[in-house]
């Protein structure tokens, strides 16, 4: 009789045990699943927010570039604009924002006769246009210099084929990260040029540098090639 109950305790027990696992497995699968998916939902949270305040960051800089073009463009098809407004407008551009820099690129004598301004203030030795501003590190606009051709397949070669406004890749200019976006300048249907403005860095690497999820943890942007464009960690963005 003792070896029947045994059996019979073993019958009954047994099964009890294994559901008790599979219980146990199933609650612990089930927690982690809910946790996974609120972690999820939160550094989806917390993504939105921080995207919200790059983009504005970035629309500043937008704001001033799509001023600065429309101006040129509506002065060029009354007949009006000439390179000394031009390159006042661009001055003014740079002064009123918080940009690093800009530039003005227009296409061969598209303001009259290139030949005439040979090695001119912001004209190069065959008299082509390419004024540039920045700010040195007191903050005061730099003129007399040209556009440089760095990134220049980004800023003037992009803009020019897709008609419309392009964001680069980090650079360095004269030693600050900046990032450079370009728009073109497009009169009565006419490509006549680009307008741009360098972003510097140090604003948008500071706002994701106090990203920090769950207070410990740290973010990245990247571009859409997967790229960091701005983090709190320098050398993950270094540009040679």
């Amino acid at each position: 009789i003792m070896k029947l109950d045994k059996k019979l305790l073993l019958v009954t027990v047994l099964p009890l045990i294994v559901i008790f696992i599979a219980i146990i497995f199933l609650t612990e699968v089930v927690v982690k699943s809910s946790f996974q998916q609120n972690a999820y939902s939160y550094t989806d949270m917390v993504a939105e927010d921080a995207k919200s305040d790059i983009e504005a960051e970035l629309n500043s800089h937008l704001m001033v570039l799509n001023s600065l073009s429309m101006n040129l463009v509506s002065l060029y098809s009354e007949g009006v604009l000439t390179r000394e407004i031009a390159t006042n407008l661009l001055k003014q551009a740079v002064e009123s924002s918080d940009a690093f820099g800009g530039g003005i690129h227009l296409d061969p004598n598209v303001l009259g006769n290139d030949a005439d301004y040979v090695n001119a203030p912001y004209h190069d030795e065959t008299g082509q246009f390419y004024p540039y501003f920045y700010k040195d590190e007191t903050g005061a606009v730099v003129d007399d210099v040209l556009l440089t051709e760095q990134g220049g397949e980004v800023w003037y070669d992009l803009p020019k084929a897709a008609r419309k406004g392009v964001i680069g890749s980090p650079y360095v200019m004269d030693g600050v990260r900046v990032m450079a976006a370009s728009i073109p300048l497009i009169a009565d249907g006419k490509f006549i040029g680009i307008a741009m403005v360098d972003v510097n860095m140090d604003a948008i690497n500071h706002q994701v540098a106090t990203i920090k999820p769950y207070h410990t943890g740290f973010a990245h942007l990247m571009d859409d090639k997967g790229t960091i464009i701005a983090t709190e960690f320098a050398s993950d963005t270094d540009v040679n």
